[in-house]
Formats: C-alpha cells, sequence, structure tokens
C-alpha cells in the first residue's frame, strides 16, 4: 500500500523529470532561435543608453517599465555575449516552470500540459523578452498570495519587481496592490508592517508611473 510519503516522493521525481524534459526542449530551441528585431533592440538599448536615458526617456518611447533594460545592462559588465542571449528567458522560464510545478494546487494533467503550451514553451522561455521575467514572478507572486499577511514586505518586494518589468505587470501589480491595501484596514495582527509594506509599494507604483508616462 502507497504511503502519503511515498506518493510526495514519487509526484516530485515525476515533477523533476518534466521540469528537466521542458529545461532541455526549450534550451534546444533557444539555441536554434535566431533572436528577433525587438529582442535586438533591446540588447541595442542596454548597450548604448545610459540608466539615465533609460529612465528619463527611453522607458516612456518603449512603453514599459525598464527592469529588462537594467538586467542587460549589468550582465554587460561582465562582458555577456549577445550569442548568450537566449540563456536569460530559458533561466527564467524554468523557474517560473518550476515554481508552477512543484507549488501550484492543479491536478497533474493540468501540471503535465501547461509548460508545453505555446506562450510558457515558447514566448516565455525561449524569446527574449521583458515576459519571460513577469511569468516567473506572477507565479512567486501566487506561491506567496496565501502567506502574503504573514510576510507583507516579501509580498510588496515582488509586486514591486512585476510592476517593474512590463507594462502588464504593472496593472496586474496594481490591481493585486489595491486588494491588499483593502485587506490591510481589517487585520488585526501585523497591521504596521501591513500598512509600511502599503506605503512602499505606492511610492514605487507612482515612480514606476513618472518613469513611463
Amino acid at each position: 500500500m502507497m504511503t502519503t510519503a511515498n506518493f510526495k516522493n514519487k509526484n516530485g521525481l515525476f515533477m523533476s523529470m518534466l521540469l528537466l524534459l521542458f529545461a532541455s526542449i526549450t534550451f534546444i530551441t533557444g539555441v536554434c532561435h535566431e533572436p528577433w528585431a525587438d529582442e535586438a533592440q533591446a540588447w541595442l538599448i542596454a548597450r548604448d543608453a545610459s540608466v539615465f536615458e533609460i529612465l528619463s526617456s527611453i522607458s516612456r518611447i518603449e512603453g514599459t517599465t525598464p527592469l529588462w533594460y537594467f538586467i542587460l545592462k549589468g550582465l554587460m559588465v561582465f562582458d555577456f555575449p549577445y550569442s548568450g542571449f537566449f540563456l536569460l528567458p530559458w533561466i527564467f522560464g524554468v523557474a517560473g516552470v518550476g515554481i508552477f510545478l512543484f507549488k501550484s494546487p492543479f491536478p497533474n494533467w493540468v501540471k503535465v500540459l501547461f509548460p508545453f503550451t505555446y506562450f510558457v514553451v515558447f514566448q516565455y522561455a525561449v524569446v527574449a523578452r521583458q515576459y519571460s521575467i513577469g511569468m516567473s514572478l506572477l507565479f512567486l507572486i501566487a506561491s506567496l498570495y496565501e502567506k502574503r499577511h504573514e510576510h507583507p514586505f516579501w509580498y510588496a518586494f515582488v509586486l514591486c519587481l512585476f510592476a517593474f518589468s512590463s507594462t502588464p505587470g504593472l496593472l496586474i501589480s496594481g490591481s493585486l496592490y489595491f486588494f491588499f491595501l483593502c485587506e490591510t484596514n481589517f487585520l488585526k495582527e501585523n497591521k504596521m508592517k501591513n500598512w509600511l509594506a502599503c506605503g512602499g509599494i505606492f511610492i514605487f507604483f507612482a515612480l514606476c508611473l513618472l518613469i513611463i508616462f
């Protein structure tokens, strides 16, 4: 008779093999993928523009918050080659799918199918755009959501990162922030910590809006 511990061990092994399969498929696809024009443009912006230019004008022109450019600029400090550009969405894609497989409450048939849908297996894990960051951060938010009032600063930090990753991320984070703010008003425990977290999120969101508008 299979015990709960044996089931968890076998299920964990199965999820690990599924993650390895996802990582292998997306890595091979990434090696073969020729970057598209908008992918190359982000690389050139990070290479040629200063931090001030990205914050003061380029983010507004591109219509997106600048986390992606800052990550690329940080990699260039270490002479990261353009030929390895595909590794960036691959790392974020594998991390996001890993969180989904091991932390989500969905049945196994959903976990088997979802990672190999078009957007997850290609657009978010192969194509080098900022949305690959968004997927992993969104799943991280979901994994923290149940304990958001116990660990409000972690929740606030990830919400801010998600907002900084893309314009859709800013909109989704703003919606989650609104509900978090409303809930905080009715809390009995950790109320001050939650209000401080809400204040920090508000200031950060205001800065994001100032950057892109």
